[in-house]
């Protein structure tokens, strides 16, 4: 039968497999809460899957991805997003626009920059940035106060926060953050007690 056929199905499970691709049907199953395709050989996700509006739960890890469909923000019941192992080089501003979000998963994809609205997802209590090519993040992931699990760890050119201080944790980055934003303000940086091996790049351009 036809994919819309199946008209109340709640959950669809396709990991560990060797799809190519999605069909454009899949945004017709308005039920779905949970979309498991993790371990493909994905390069793009169907642009429908944004119209999946109870959609709680997407896995697309271990694909072959290079963008995600925009806006993002038509999955407005997502909770968890998960998209580590890809070749992502950005994560949409739209995603930014999910309240309810509460899990973001980018490690290991090639990511050179965060949102510059990422701090109104002040819900978010796990993001995992590990192996991209982050260089430096927005002064506002400094509102994320409700992260439990962070790591934004062997991203070697990182220089907002330094590494080492990302290396440290959430804590540690986000009061680097707070430190550099308040510079802003009183044109005085206080870099002391951050274990810093080397002054940072950013430097220059304040």
């Amino acid at each position: 039968g036809k994919l819309q056929e199946c008209s109340a199905l709640t959950e669809l499970r396709a990991a560990n497999n060797q799809l190519l691709r999605l069909p454009e049907a899949l945004g017709e199953l308005d039920t779905i809460t949970f979309l498991d395709v993790r371990n493909n050989v994905l390069q793009a996700l169907p642009q429908s899957i944004i119209l999946l509006h109870k959609c709680e739960r997407l896995r697309v890890s271990g694909n072959r991805l290079v963008a995600l469909p925009e806006p993002l923000n038509g999955l407005t019941a997502l909770r968890q997003l998960e998209a580590d192992d890809n070749a992502l080089t950005d994560i949409p501003q739209s995603l930014c626009d999910i309240g309810g979000l509460t899990q973001a998963r980018f490690s290991r994809n090639r990511i050179v920059q965060l949102p510059l609205a990422i701090g109104k997802l002040t819900g978010l209590q796990v993001l995992t940035l590990t192996s991209n090519a982050l260089v430096r993040m927005p002064l506002n992931l400094r509102l994320l106060t409700n992260l439990v699990e962070f790591d934004a760890t062997d991203n070697p050119e990182m220089d907002l926060p330094p590494v080492a201080v990302v290396d440290q944790g959430i804590g540690a980055t986000r009061n680097f953050l707070k430190m550099v934003h308040a510079t802003l303000k009183t044109n005085e940086l206080n870099m002391s007690g951050f274990g810093l091996l080397w002054t940072p790049k950013f430097l220059a351009g304040m």
